[in-house]
Protein backbone atom coordinates (compact mmCIF):
# COMPACT_ATOMS: atom_id res chain seq x y z
CA UNK A 1 0.00 0.00 0.00
CA UNK A 2 1.27 3.40 -0.91
CA UNK A 3 1.63 5.34 2.31
CA UNK A 4 2.92 8.57 0.75
CA UNK A 5 1.21 11.75 1.76
CA UNK A 6 -0.97 13.63 -0.75
CA UNK A 7 0.69 16.52 -2.57
CA UNK A 8 1.08 19.56 -0.34
CA UNK A 9 -1.13 22.52 -1.09
CA UNK A 10 -1.28 25.97 0.47
CA UNK A 11 -3.47 26.28 3.54
CA UNK A 12 -6.87 27.85 3.19
CA UNK A 13 -6.56 31.54 2.54
CA UNK A 14 -2.83 31.31 1.85
CA UNK A 15 -1.41 31.88 -1.63
CA UNK A 16 1.34 29.65 -2.94
CA UNK A 17 3.95 30.61 -5.49
CA UNK A 18 2.22 28.59 -8.23
CA UNK A 19 -1.21 30.02 -7.48
CA UNK A 20 -0.40 33.71 -7.24
CA UNK A 21 -3.31 34.55 -9.52
CA UNK A 22 -5.75 32.45 -7.51
CA UNK A 23 -8.06 33.22 -4.66
CA UNK A 24 -9.13 31.18 -1.62
CA UNK A 25 -12.47 29.41 -1.84
CA UNK A 26 -15.07 29.20 0.89
CA UNK A 27 -18.22 27.09 0.61
CA UNK A 28 -21.09 27.99 2.93
CA UNK A 29 -24.79 27.28 3.40
CA UNK A 30 -27.49 29.88 3.81
CA UNK A 31 -31.04 29.33 4.99
CA UNK A 32 -32.99 26.59 6.76
CA UNK A 33 -33.94 23.24 5.20
CA UNK A 34 -37.36 23.63 6.83
CA UNK A 35 -38.07 26.54 4.50
CA UNK A 36 -38.89 23.84 1.93
CA UNK A 37 -41.84 22.61 3.99
CA UNK A 38 -44.45 24.66 2.16
CA UNK A 39 -42.96 23.78 -1.22
CA UNK A 40 -42.99 20.08 -0.27
CA UNK A 41 -46.73 20.10 0.43
CA UNK A 42 -47.42 22.15 -2.70
CA UNK A 43 -45.43 19.75 -4.87
CA UNK A 44 -47.25 16.80 -3.35
CA UNK A 45 -50.68 18.33 -3.95
CA UNK A 46 -49.93 19.36 -7.54
CA UNK A 47 -48.39 15.97 -8.34
CA UNK A 48 -51.51 14.22 -7.07
CA UNK A 49 -53.97 16.27 -9.10
CA UNK A 50 -51.80 16.02 -12.26
CA UNK A 51 -51.27 12.25 -11.85
CA UNK A 52 -47.55 12.71 -11.26
CA UNK A 53 -46.79 14.95 -14.23
CA UNK A 54 -46.03 18.00 -12.08
CA UNK A 55 -43.36 16.03 -10.17
CA UNK A 56 -40.77 16.99 -12.81
CA UNK A 57 -41.41 20.69 -12.21
CA UNK A 58 -41.57 20.11 -8.47
CA UNK A 59 -38.19 18.37 -8.47
CA UNK A 60 -36.73 21.24 -10.47
CA UNK A 61 -37.95 23.83 -7.96
CA UNK A 62 -36.51 21.82 -5.06
CA UNK A 63 -33.14 21.70 -6.81
CA UNK A 64 -33.22 25.44 -7.42
CA UNK A 65 -33.86 26.09 -3.73
CA UNK A 66 -31.11 23.74 -2.54
CA UNK A 67 -28.56 24.92 -5.12
CA UNK A 68 -29.18 28.58 -4.23
CA UNK A 69 -28.57 27.82 -0.55
CA UNK A 70 -24.99 26.82 -1.39
CA UNK A 71 -22.67 29.82 -1.56
CA UNK A 72 -19.16 29.80 -3.00
CA UNK A 73 -17.31 32.91 -1.89
CA UNK A 74 -20.70 34.30 -0.92
CA UNK A 75 -22.17 33.86 -4.42
CA UNK A 76 -24.98 31.31 -4.84
CA UNK A 77 -24.99 28.32 -7.11
CA UNK A 78 -27.69 28.48 -9.75
CA UNK A 79 -29.62 25.50 -11.06
CA UNK A 80 -30.71 26.23 -14.63
CA UNK A 81 -32.54 23.01 -15.45
CA UNK A 82 -36.27 23.03 -16.17
CA UNK A 83 -39.19 20.75 -15.47
CA UNK A 84 -39.84 20.57 -19.21
CA UNK A 85 -36.38 19.08 -19.80
CA UNK A 86 -36.92 16.38 -17.20
CA UNK A 87 -40.40 15.63 -18.51
CA UNK A 88 -39.26 15.36 -22.14
CA UNK A 89 -36.35 13.12 -21.14
CA UNK A 90 -38.75 10.78 -19.35
CA UNK A 91 -41.25 10.77 -22.24
CA UNK A 92 -38.52 9.86 -24.73
CA UNK A 93 -37.23 6.94 -22.65
CA UNK A 94 -40.75 5.79 -21.86
CA UNK A 95 -41.75 5.84 -25.52
CA UNK A 96 -38.56 4.26 -26.87
CA UNK A 97 -37.79 1.71 -24.14
CA UNK A 98 -40.49 1.12 -21.54
CA UNK A 99 -43.69 1.29 -23.58
CA UNK A 100 -42.58 -1.20 -26.29
CA UNK A 101 -41.45 -3.67 -23.62
CA UNK A 102 -44.72 -3.30 -21.73
CA UNK A 103 -46.82 -3.83 -24.88
CA UNK A 104 -44.79 -6.85 -26.02
CA UNK A 105 -44.92 -8.39 -22.54
CA UNK A 106 -48.69 -7.90 -22.36
CA UNK A 107 -49.06 -9.50 -25.77
CA UNK A 108 -46.92 -12.51 -24.84
CA UNK A 109 -48.78 -12.93 -21.55
CA UNK A 110 -52.18 -12.72 -23.26
CA UNK A 111 -51.43 -15.11 -26.14
CA UNK A 112 -48.92 -17.51 -24.56
CA UNK A 113 -49.51 -17.19 -20.82
CA UNK A 114 -47.32 -15.79 -18.06
CA UNK A 115 -45.55 -19.13 -17.48
CA UNK A 116 -44.61 -19.71 -21.11
CA UNK A 117 -40.85 -19.88 -21.77
CA UNK A 118 -41.03 -17.00 -24.26
CA UNK A 119 -42.78 -14.74 -21.75
CA UNK A 120 -40.32 -15.58 -18.99
CA UNK A 121 -37.34 -15.13 -21.34
CA UNK A 122 -38.59 -11.72 -22.42
CA UNK A 123 -39.02 -10.65 -18.78
CA UNK A 124 -35.47 -11.75 -17.96
CA UNK A 125 -34.20 -9.89 -21.03
CA UNK A 126 -35.92 -6.72 -19.84
CA UNK A 127 -34.38 -6.97 -16.36
CA UNK A 128 -30.94 -7.52 -17.90
CA UNK A 129 -31.32 -4.43 -20.09
CA UNK A 130 -32.42 -2.33 -17.10
CA UNK A 131 -29.45 -3.63 -15.10
CA UNK A 132 -27.06 -2.73 -17.93
CA UNK A 133 -28.57 0.73 -18.35
CA UNK A 134 -28.59 1.49 -14.63
CA UNK A 135 -24.94 2.56 -14.57
CA UNK A 136 -25.47 4.61 -17.73
CA UNK A 137 -28.35 6.38 -16.02
CA UNK A 138 -26.25 7.21 -12.94
CA UNK A 139 -23.50 8.74 -15.08
CA UNK A 140 -25.81 10.68 -17.40
CA UNK A 141 -27.82 12.00 -14.45
CA UNK A 142 -24.65 13.45 -12.91
CA UNK A 143 -23.70 14.98 -16.26
CA UNK A 144 -27.10 16.63 -16.60
CA UNK A 145 -27.03 18.10 -13.10
CA UNK A 146 -23.50 19.43 -13.62
CA UNK A 147 -24.43 21.01 -16.95
CA UNK A 148 -27.28 22.82 -15.20
CA UNK A 149 -25.13 23.98 -12.27
CA UNK A 150 -23.95 27.54 -12.80
CA UNK A 151 -21.61 29.77 -10.77
CA UNK A 152 -20.43 33.14 -12.05
CA UNK A 153 -21.67 32.14 -15.49
CA UNK A 154 -19.60 28.94 -15.58
CA UNK A 155 -21.15 25.47 -15.70
CA UNK A 156 -19.92 21.92 -15.19
CA UNK A 157 -19.96 18.72 -17.24
CA UNK A 158 -18.69 15.16 -17.50
CA UNK A 159 -16.30 14.51 -20.37
CA UNK A 160 -16.20 10.69 -20.50
CA UNK A 161 -18.36 7.85 -21.77
CA UNK A 162 -21.30 6.64 -19.66
CA UNK A 163 -20.82 3.17 -21.15
CA UNK A 164 -17.32 2.79 -19.68
CA UNK A 165 -18.69 3.80 -16.31
CA UNK A 166 -21.62 1.39 -16.76
CA UNK A 167 -19.28 -1.53 -17.54
CA UNK A 168 -17.40 -1.04 -14.25
CA UNK A 169 -20.74 -0.62 -12.49
CA UNK A 170 -22.02 -3.92 -13.96
CA UNK A 171 -19.12 -6.30 -13.35
CA UNK A 172 -18.38 -5.01 -9.87
CA UNK A 173 -22.07 -5.37 -8.96
CA UNK A 174 -22.02 -9.01 -10.07
CA UNK A 175 -18.91 -9.74 -8.02
CA UNK A 176 -20.40 -8.38 -4.79
CA UNK A 177 -22.11 -11.73 -4.16
CA UNK A 178 -19.17 -13.90 -5.25
CA UNK A 179 -16.65 -11.98 -3.13
CA UNK A 180 -18.85 -11.71 -0.03
CA UNK A 181 -18.71 -7.94 -0.41
CA UNK A 182 -14.92 -7.65 -0.63
CA UNK A 183 -15.15 -6.08 -4.09
CA UNK A 184 -16.93 -3.07 -2.55
CA UNK A 185 -13.80 -1.03 -1.66
CA UNK A 186 -12.43 -1.46 -5.18
CA UNK A 187 -15.86 -0.68 -6.63
CA UNK A 188 -16.14 2.54 -4.64
CA UNK A 189 -12.61 3.56 -5.63
CA UNK A 190 -12.99 2.72 -9.34
CA UNK A 191 -16.41 4.33 -9.84
CA UNK A 192 -15.53 7.49 -7.93
CA UNK A 193 -12.19 7.78 -9.72
CA UNK A 194 -13.76 7.50 -13.16
CA UNK A 195 -16.61 9.88 -12.35
CA UNK A 196 -14.38 12.47 -10.67
CA UNK A 197 -11.50 12.45 -13.15
CA UNK A 198 -13.98 13.00 -15.99
CA UNK A 199 -15.74 15.83 -14.17
CA UNK A 200 -14.94 19.43 -14.82
CA UNK A 201 -16.26 22.83 -13.92
CA UNK A 202 -15.59 25.34 -16.62
CA UNK A 203 -12.21 24.58 -18.16
CA UNK A 204 -10.71 22.99 -15.02
CA UNK A 205 -10.82 19.25 -14.27
CA UNK A 206 -11.31 17.59 -10.90
CA UNK A 207 -8.76 14.97 -9.81
CA UNK A 208 -9.00 12.03 -7.42
CA UNK A 209 -5.69 10.66 -6.11
CA UNK A 210 -6.83 8.21 -3.44
CA UNK A 211 -5.35 4.75 -2.88
CA UNK A 212 -7.63 1.71 -3.01
CA UNK A 213 -5.45 0.10 -0.31
CA UNK A 214 -6.48 2.80 2.15
CA UNK A 215 -10.14 2.07 1.43
CA UNK A 216 -9.58 -1.67 1.92
CA UNK A 217 -7.93 -0.97 5.29
CA UNK A 218 -11.05 0.88 6.44
CA UNK A 219 -13.33 -1.80 5.03
CA UNK A 220 -11.40 -4.62 6.72
CA UNK A 221 -11.48 -2.87 10.08
CA UNK A 222 -15.22 -2.38 9.95
CA UNK A 223 -15.85 -5.83 8.42
CA UNK A 224 -14.04 -7.84 11.08
CA UNK A 225 -14.91 -5.47 13.88
CA UNK A 226 -18.50 -5.56 12.72
CA UNK A 227 -18.59 -9.36 12.75
CA UNK A 228 -17.42 -9.35 16.35
CA UNK A 229 -19.88 -6.64 17.43
CA UNK A 230 -22.85 -8.13 15.58
CA UNK A 231 -22.05 -11.62 16.85
CA UNK A 232 -21.65 -10.44 20.44
CA UNK A 233 -24.86 -8.40 20.28
CA UNK A 234 -26.85 -11.31 18.85
CA UNK A 235 -25.55 -13.73 21.47
CA UNK A 236 -26.25 -11.22 24.25
CA UNK A 237 -29.86 -10.81 23.19
CA UNK A 238 -30.21 -14.56 22.77
CA UNK A 239 -28.84 -15.12 26.26
CA UNK A 240 -31.11 -12.46 27.78
CA UNK A 241 -34.25 -13.98 26.26
CA UNK A 242 -33.18 -17.58 26.80
CA UNK A 243 -32.58 -18.65 23.20
CA UNK A 244 -30.38 -21.77 23.08
CA UNK A 245 -28.65 -22.01 19.69
CA UNK A 246 -27.80 -25.67 20.33
CA UNK A 247 -31.46 -26.51 19.69
CA UNK A 248 -30.87 -26.01 15.97
CA UNK A 249 -28.77 -29.19 15.97
CA UNK A 250 -31.14 -31.12 18.23
CA UNK A 251 -34.08 -32.65 16.30
CA UNK A 252 -35.95 -33.52 19.49
CA UNK A 253 -35.93 -29.93 20.79
CA UNK A 254 -37.04 -28.59 17.42
CA UNK A 255 -39.83 -31.15 17.22
CA UNK A 256 -40.96 -30.18 20.73
CA UNK A 257 -41.17 -26.52 19.75
CA UNK A 258 -43.05 -27.33 16.54
CA UNK A 259 -45.63 -29.40 18.43
CA UNK A 260 -46.27 -26.63 20.98
CA UNK A 261 -47.94 -23.55 19.38
CA UNK A 262 -47.19 -21.29 22.37
CA UNK A 263 -43.54 -22.33 22.43
CA UNK A 264 -43.29 -21.94 18.65
CA UNK A 265 -44.72 -18.41 18.82
CA UNK A 266 -42.33 -17.47 21.62
CA UNK A 267 -39.42 -18.94 19.67
CA UNK A 268 -40.31 -16.89 16.57
CA UNK A 269 -40.48 -13.65 18.59
CA UNK A 270 -37.15 -14.39 20.27
CA UNK A 271 -35.51 -15.16 16.94
CA UNK A 272 -37.01 -11.97 15.47
CA UNK A 273 -35.50 -9.95 18.33
CA UNK A 274 -32.07 -11.42 17.65
CA UNK A 275 -32.38 -10.68 13.94
CA UNK A 276 -33.52 -7.12 14.66
CA UNK A 277 -30.41 -6.48 16.75
CA UNK A 278 -28.29 -8.01 14.01
CA UNK A 279 -29.80 -5.82 11.28
CA UNK A 280 -29.73 -2.70 13.48
CA UNK A 281 -26.05 -3.08 14.38
CA UNK A 282 -25.21 -3.91 10.77
CA UNK A 283 -26.99 -0.72 9.67
CA UNK A 284 -24.99 1.35 12.14
CA UNK A 285 -21.76 -0.14 10.82
CA UNK A 286 -22.74 0.70 7.25
CA UNK A 287 -23.26 4.33 8.22
CA UNK A 288 -19.87 4.36 9.95
CA UNK A 289 -18.22 2.88 6.85
CA UNK A 290 -19.97 5.34 4.53
CA UNK A 291 -18.86 8.25 6.72
CA UNK A 292 -15.24 7.11 6.81
CA UNK A 293 -15.02 6.47 3.07
CA UNK A 294 -16.79 9.72 2.13
CA UNK A 295 -14.36 11.73 4.25
CA UNK A 296 -11.42 9.89 2.69
CA UNK A 297 -12.34 10.22 -0.99
CA UNK A 298 -13.30 13.87 -0.54
CA UNK A 299 -9.94 14.67 1.06
CA UNK A 300 -8.24 13.09 -1.94
CA UNK A 301 -10.14 15.19 -4.45
CA UNK A 302 -8.65 18.35 -5.94
CA UNK A 303 -9.76 21.10 -8.27
CA UNK A 304 -7.14 23.34 -9.85
CA UNK A 305 -4.68 24.01 -6.99
CA UNK A 306 -7.22 23.46 -4.23
CA UNK A 307 -7.90 20.34 -2.19
CA UNK A 308 -11.22 19.54 -0.54
CA UNK A 309 -11.56 18.50 3.08
CA UNK A 310 -14.66 16.94 4.60
CA UNK A 311 -15.17 16.23 8.30
CA UNK A 312 -18.36 14.24 8.70
CA UNK A 313 -18.85 13.02 12.25
CA UNK A 314 -20.07 9.50 13.03
CA UNK A 315 -22.53 10.72 15.64
CA UNK A 316 -23.77 13.49 13.40
CA UNK A 317 -24.31 11.13 10.49
CA UNK A 318 -26.22 8.66 12.66
CA UNK A 319 -28.41 11.47 14.01
CA UNK A 320 -29.00 12.84 10.50
CA UNK A 321 -29.87 9.40 9.14
CA UNK A 322 -32.39 8.43 11.81
CA UNK A 323 -34.04 11.84 12.08
CA UNK A 324 -34.42 11.97 8.30
CA UNK A 325 -36.10 8.56 8.40
CA UNK A 326 -38.56 9.93 10.95
CA UNK A 327 -39.18 13.03 8.83
CA UNK A 328 -39.74 11.10 5.60
CA UNK A 329 -41.82 8.28 7.04
CA UNK A 330 -43.70 10.52 9.46
CA UNK A 331 -44.79 12.78 6.59
CA UNK A 332 -45.52 9.85 4.23
CA UNK A 333 -42.55 11.01 2.07
CA UNK A 334 -44.06 14.49 1.57
CA UNK A 335 -41.15 16.17 3.40
CA UNK A 336 -38.44 14.31 1.49
CA UNK A 337 -37.14 17.63 0.05
CA UNK A 338 -36.57 18.83 3.63
CA UNK A 339 -34.57 15.68 4.36
CA UNK A 340 -32.52 16.19 1.20
CA UNK A 341 -31.80 19.79 2.16
CA UNK A 342 -30.73 18.71 5.66
CA UNK A 343 -28.19 16.31 4.14
CA UNK A 344 -26.90 19.03 1.82
CA UNK A 345 -26.52 21.52 4.64
CA UNK A 346 -24.72 18.99 6.85
CA UNK A 347 -22.19 18.22 4.12
CA UNK A 348 -21.65 21.84 3.07
CA UNK A 349 -21.11 23.05 6.64
CA UNK A 350 -18.39 20.42 7.12
CA UNK A 351 -16.68 21.00 3.79
CA UNK A 352 -13.61 23.20 3.52
CA UNK A 353 -11.26 24.01 0.66
CA UNK A 354 -7.49 24.34 1.11
CA UNK A 355 -5.48 26.20 -1.49
CA UNK A 356 -6.49 28.70 -4.13
CA UNK A 357 -8.27 28.65 -7.46
CA UNK A 358 -7.58 30.95 -10.42
CA UNK A 359 -11.24 31.86 -10.71
CA UNK A 360 -10.66 34.58 -13.28
CA UNK A 361 -8.72 32.15 -15.48
CA UNK A 362 -11.55 29.61 -15.65
CA UNK A 363 -13.42 29.75 -18.95
CA UNK A 364 -16.57 28.00 -20.08
CA UNK A 365 -16.19 24.37 -21.13
CA UNK A 366 -16.96 23.52 -24.72
CA UNK A 367 -19.47 20.75 -23.97
CA UNK A 368 -22.79 21.23 -25.73
CA UNK A 369 -25.90 21.51 -23.59
CA UNK A 370 -28.52 18.83 -24.14
CA UNK A 371 -32.12 19.84 -24.66
CA UNK A 372 -33.68 17.23 -22.38
CA UNK A 373 -33.13 15.88 -18.91
CA UNK A 374 -31.77 12.44 -18.12
CA UNK A 375 -34.74 10.25 -18.99
CA UNK A 376 -33.19 6.97 -17.90
CA UNK A 377 -32.67 8.23 -14.35
CA UNK A 378 -36.23 9.55 -14.25
CA UNK A 379 -37.64 6.30 -15.64
CA UNK A 380 -35.69 4.18 -13.14
CA UNK A 381 -36.46 6.65 -10.33
CA UNK A 382 -32.80 6.87 -9.25
CA UNK A 383 -32.35 10.61 -9.61
CA UNK A 384 -34.08 11.84 -6.48
CA UNK A 385 -31.68 14.77 -6.16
Amino acid sequence: MDQTMPPAVPEFGQRGSDTSSGEPVEVTWRGSPWSLTGLSFLNFFLSIITLGIYSFWGKTEVRKRIWSSVRINNEPLLYTGTGKELFLGFVIIFGVLLLPFILILLGLTFYLGENHWATITFQVLFYVIVFVLFGVAVYRARRYRLSRTNWRGIRGTLTGSPWRYAWTYIWTSILIIFTAGWILPYRTHALYQRMTNEQQFGSELFKYDGDVGDIYARFAGIFFGGLAIVGAAAWLVAWMVGLDFSMFSDPEKLAEIESNPAAATQFIWILAAVMFVYVFVLGLLQIVYFTSITNYITRHTTYSSARFDLNLGYGGMLWLFFTNILIVLGSLTILQPVAMARVSRYFVERLSVHGTVDVEGIVQNAAALGTTGEGLAEAFDIDGF
